[in-house]
């Protein structure tokens, strides 16, 4: 986090990719210091529920079976910082007064982080959502599809056994186009009948030698490709956008920081070797994702969004995008179909993946 002024007094999203209990922080290098909050993962069958001036038990009948654990919410700042800090709790419980502080950018990033949203109100809630009306509440749970962790071991780094990382495609013409001129030049040097023939096409080749290495050194060594995978529900759809990034020597990174967006990791110790890092500014506000990668390792990140609508859109088959086996393994489930791939523009990127939801009422949460 940023300091302004040596200071710092914000809420900043904090992921934890493994069990702490020990938390320490420090500013500027300084002196670490100890953080007196007990920290223990949720078991299993744990619930964490946020409430501000209305009954946590309101999502009771969502999560049956569950033990519910209810943390009170500020009246005034219900979800304060960016809205990223909040997606640990898997329900929201306010009074119309509470949900009145929530905008819609802060729902949009609850829903899509799987959380569910329980109003007390008379009204309905504006927007086109669609709400449930269950007693003295109106109610809002959208089923997430794909990935509800970072960490996914199996199948999220499928697509990119096909991808093909090398030198980017203009690149590649550039050495093409330069070699052609190399060679133009060096015909004309040894038509040419002089003594110093010999010794200029030898000062050729070192000039040109020297100018394609300096060339190469400044050239952009990041690669990236991606794709997306689109789910339909029968009122709502799903956007995951997948980036995968690599590079061609070690170099730095940086990802910016764009709503519900998150890196996607294989093993544990994934963020320690790539040194991975949000960066926030003094207000918590993150700014970008910052990491070292090493040549033949991937970095995946995933976007996600939702929206109240399900498009007219026309899938093509078959279904030839490296993101299909990521889809069959992460995003259709028993009933799902798998109902072909869109073409999307722009560079290194994949047809997006469709998959059509089962249209059976929803199932109670489980995670």
């Amino acid at each position: 986090v940023t300091a302004s002024g040596g200071k710092i007094d914000a809420l900043v999203p904090w992921l934890s990719v493994r069990e702490i209990r020990d938390v320490r922080w420090s500013l500027s290098g300084a002196v670490d210091h100890a953080v007196d909050l007990p920290l223990h993962p949720l078991a299993e069958d744990e619930r964490l529920i946020g409430y501000a001036g209305a009954d946590p038990d309101a999502l009771a009948s969502l999560f049956a079976g569950q033990t519910l654990v209810r943390v009170p919410l500020d009246l005034t700042r219900p979800l304060a910082g960016p809205i990223e800090a909040w997606e640990a709790l898997d329900g929201v419980v306010l009074d119309a007064a509470a949900a009145g502080r929530v905008d819609e950018s802060q729902l949009r990033g609850l829903l899509a982080a799987g959380t569910a949203v329980a109003i007390k109100s008379d009204r309905r809630p504006g927007g086109p959502w669609p709400w449930q009306k269950q007693g003295a509440y109106f109610v809002l749970h959208i089923p997430i599809s794909g990935p509800q962790s970072v960490f996914v071991p199996e199948g999220a780094y499928a697509p990119t056994q096909v991808w093909l990382r090398g030198w980017p495609a203009p690149f590649r013409r550039h050495i093409i186009l330069a070699a052609v001129l190399f060679t133009i030049l060096a015909t004309a040097l040894t038509l040419w009948r002089s003594r110093w023939m010999a010794l200029s096409v030898l000062a050729l080749c070192a000039l040109s030698a020297g100018a394609i290495l300096e060339w190469r050194a400044h050239q952009h060594v990041q690669l990236e490709a991606g794709g997306s995978v689109i789910v339909l529900n029968e009122s709502t759809t799903q956007y995951d956008d997948w980036t995968y990034r690599a590079v061609l020597r070690p170099a730095d990174g940086i990802v910016a920081w764009h709503p519900s967006v998150r890196p996607i990791l294989a093993y544990p110790r994934q963020p320690a070797d790539s040194d991975l890092r949000l960066i926030c500014a003094a207000d918590g506000q993150p700014l970008e994702f910052r990491y070292r990668q090493e040549p033949g390792k991937s970095l995946a990140f995933l976007t996600r969004a939702l929206r109240a609508e399900r498009p007219a859109v026309m899938p093509m088959l078959p279904v030839s995008s490296p993101l299909r086996t990521l889809a069959d393994t992460l995003y259709a489930g028993p009933g799902d179909r798998i109902v072909g791939q869109l073409v999307e523009d722009g560079e290194n990127r994949w047809p997006a993946v469709v998959v059509e939801k089962a249209h059976n009422p929803p199932a109670r949460l489980s995670q």
